[in-house]
């Protein structure tokens, strides 16, 4: 049975617990967070980075989550795993109802979105066979990966942990180089510049990262925004929020050669899928922003949990979770001291760099073909395409003087 055509989960006369399925659970929409509104951190979270590749919508993504989880055997799978409040007969202040931890800062919202998607999402992934899970970086088997690319220090991890004091005060009665433990906990000496992701979609198994996550805060960051950005394809570029919220996340796939992400700020998730445009270069799907509280019990075509396991789903097999790091100049950094207008500018020339080598390749197509078709047609196709020849007006020729003019004698 399609999702869409169901309407509620069991249950007991009406006015008693809700039993829920693995399909119920998927269905459901997550619960508003609670906070004041006006308590709360005023600065936005944005990274000072900016993704220079294409963006796109994922325009068929919610046909793609819907047909995906109707090919699910849901009746194969009765077990109840969670139960409801009731339709009627409870306290407003049931916990399956509304949130009731304040949220003031972004590790908080963290923590809240990771209780109401992926906790329950990770439970229906184990019911449904597919050995992924969603957890935090540390809990992955690459926390120690060698990357920190937003930090301009030394190539490693291990250079990054290494204690700031010099050579000779690191040897000074030790008679040995310092030489970092292996039992050291690495990703504890990270800053938050070192760009650690906030969730991991992982194999249960052995902690192979096969997505990840970012989670910014709702009240600093507008994604209906940002969205309405990536929708004016071939509109003025830089695009500059747009890319910069996607920075980060993507700067995270790209490194770590993963094909799946997504990007939250509780009100709103856009889930992003890498990809090549025609030119070979990197680009991004990135999804409509979908509302925490869009589910096919509502009238929505999909809900946040299904968009959740149609991304697990989609990361399982032989590397169908890998994307391959195609250049490195897919992220433009601000570094210390730069304007803001310097930046603005420099990811404007990266952007429109990348077009005009575009527009540079398709011109060198067009003169090989009027090549073949002959010199007359190339000659033209050189003349229409220079612009300078194209602005500038003919040259004058001074009328040939008629008549016999005796020369010019210079005498000595």
């Amino acid at each position: 049975m399609p999702l869409a055509a169901k309407s509620s989960p069991s249950n007991q006369a009406g006015t008693g617990v809700k039993l829920l399925t693995a399909e119920d659970v998927t269905i459901q929409p997550l619960i508003q967070y609670y906070s004041n509104f006006e308590r709360h951190v005023k600065s936005n979270s944005l990274h000072k980075m900016w993704f220079t590749g294409d963006i796109e919508p994922w325009s068929n993504f919610e046909n793609e989550v819907s047909n995906a989880c109707s090919k699910i055997p849901w009746a194969k799978h009765p077990d109840i795993i969670a139960y409801g409040p009731p339709d009627a007969g409870f306290s407003e202040f049931h916990i399956g109802f509304r949130d009731h931890y304040a949220c003031g800062e972004e590790l908080s919202i963290i923590t809240r979105w990771a209780q109401h998607a992926l906790h329950p999402v990770s439970a229906v992934s184990k019911v449904l066979g597919f050995n992924l899970v969603f957890g935090d970086w540390k809990a992955t088997s690459k926390k120690r990966i060698d990357f920190v690319p937003a930090v301009e220090v030394d190539s490693t991890i291990r250079d990054l942990a290494r204690p700031k004091e010099t050579e000779t005060s690191i040897n000074k009665g030790t008679g040995r180089e310092y030489v970092l433990n292996e039992s050291e906990d690495v990703i504890n000496v990270r800053t938050r510049r070192s760009l650690v992701p906030d969730y991991a979609l992982m194999v249960a198994a052995d902690g192979a990262p096969r997505a990840v996550g970012e989670a910014k805060t709702p009240w600093n960051h507008d994604f209906p925004q940002v969205w309405r950005e990536v929708m004016d394809i071939g509109g003025p570029e830089p695009k500059f929020l747009a890319r910069q919220t996607l920075g980060q996340i993507g700067n995270y796939m790209i490194e770590l050669e993963l094909k799946y992400g997504f990007l939250t700020n509780y009100i709103h998730t856009f889930f992003l899928k890498r990809g090549v445009n025609k030119d070979g270069e990197e680009l991004f799907y990135c999804s409509r922003p979908i509302p925490y509280d869009d589910s096919p019990m509502t009238g929505s075509k999909i809900s946040v949990r299904q968009s959740l396991l149609f991304l697990a789903d989609s990361a399982r097999g032989e590397n169908a979770w890998y994307a391959k790091k195609i250049s490195k100049t897919n992220i433009v950094k601000r570094k210390k001291g730069e304007s803001m207008k310097k930046v603005r500018d420099k990811l404007a020339a990266v952007t429109q760099g990348k077009k005009r080598k575009a527009a540079e390749e398709l011109g060198r197509d067009v003169t090989a073909k009027a090549t073949l078709e002959g010199r007359s047609s190339r000659h033209r196709v050189h003349f229409m395409d220079d612009p300078e020849v194209r602005n500038k007006k003919p040259r004058r020729l001074a009328p040939k003087r008629r008549g016999n003019l005796a020369p010019k004698i210079i005498s000595g």
